[in-house]
């Protein structure tokens, strides 16, 4: 993408938000994106100095990590309250190594401990990875970070089998049993979510914000509803088709996710269910099964903490949480 591009989607996009809006956050897509620094530093500037009617929250990229410079180490800890780069990292040196190509060692984990103390790390669990889950989330808590989002890897291809969720399920267990003796680490992500909101009608909806808040432009201007959305992520007909689609209109169209219980906490990605089944609302049967073995850890952790803290009313509210289940 030309800096002149990037600057015409941002202004047209900022200029247009309406009253609803008082802020947005801005981010760079890749590939690698730190393969396009320089536009990065440009654009990021720009951002900076303009005058918008709403606040520009924090620009942001995602990141491998192999790339960095010393020109780049200097930008970054310089803009680090106004810029923020979050390091994907798969674990331990093994699982990294297994997912990314060998890498481990050509990553400085202490940059991005030290620089971003308070951005997530992205941990993606693979089927080679997966048993290695709780050693590889201890590894990056004692390497100096803060916040990890553990995710498994998710579409069709990857390689998914019945076994590797009895291998999930271990992991969690003995990850429940960590967080409980150490409740002073912040979970987030999937090991954060708010389970209690399935008893209100009235929750705030945790579906994907795509079609609502996110907009994403590949490298031509061309707008598509998120990045999965585009080109670099499906196949360009597909990409095209759906710009077409209205989002608000298939979130009211009967699927078997309406009848869920956890509908309201699961956010699944419209994306990868529109490019592998064509479909937005249905996700795939390993998806949802290892969504479930991720809330009912989160209810062992927040029940266990209760008990330990003797926290009567978080107990009363788990308690109706399991007799929802029930």
């Amino acid at each position: 993408m030309s800096a002149e591009t990037a600057k015409s989607c941002l202004k047209k996009t900022i200029e247009a938000l309406n009253e609803d809006y008082d802020s947005v956050i801005v981010q760079f897509m890749g590939g690698e994106p730190l393969l396009s620094f320089d536009l990065i530093k440009e654009v990021s500037e720009w951002l900076w100095a303009q005058t918008f009617k709403v606040k520009i929250r924090n620009v942001h990229a995602p990141t491998n990590g192999t790339l960095l410079t010393s020109e780049m180490r200097k930008w970054l800890k310089n803009n680090k309250e106004r810029f923020s780069l979050a390091l994907s990292f798969d674990g331990d040196i093994l699982m990294q190594n297994l997912n990314r190509s060998s890498s481990a060692n050509g990553i400085d984990l202490s940059f991005f401990a030290g620089t971003f103390p308070d951005v997530s790390i992205k941990m993606t669990l693979s089927p080679e990875t997966i048993g290695h889950f709780y050693d590889g989330y201890k590894f990056l808590i004692e390497a100096g970070f803060k916040q990890i989002g553990p995710t498994l890897a998710i579409g069709d291809n990857i390689g998914w089998r019945k076994e590797h969720l009895q291998m999930l399920k271990h992991q969690l267990d003995l990850l429940v049993d960590y967080f409980v003796n150490h409740p002073e680490i912040e979970r987030v992500g999937n090991l954060a979510l708010p389970v209690w909101d399935i008893l209100y009608e009235d929750a705030i909806d945790h579906t994907c914000r795509v079609g609502r808040d996110i907009v994403c432009y590949d490298y031509n201007g061309k707008e598509y509803p998120c990045h999965i959305f585009s080109p670099i992520a499906m196949n360009v007909e597909k990409a095209l088709k759906s710009t077409t689609i209205d989002f608000e209109e298939i979130r009211n169209y009967p699927s078997p996710c309406k009848r869920c219980r956890l509908n309201k906490v699961c956010s699944r990605c419209f994306g990868i269910n529109f490019r592998d089944r064509g479909d937005c609302m249905m996700p795939s049967s390993f998806d949802c099964a290892q969504f479930k073995l991720f809330f009912f850890a989160n209810c062992k952790i927040q029940t266990r903490l209760a008990i330990k803290n003797d926290d009567c009313q978080m107990q009363d509210l788990m308690n109706k949480v399991i007799r929802m289940l029930n």
